[in-house]
């Protein structure tokens, strides 16, 4: 459970940071 929320979570941060990143 809390590896799925972690990679959940991380997935979100990478797609936050790919449209910062533009």
């Amino acid at each position: 459970m809390s590896f799925f929320h972690a990679s959940q979570r991380d997935a979100l941060n990478q797609s936050l940071a790919e449209v910062q990143g533009q």
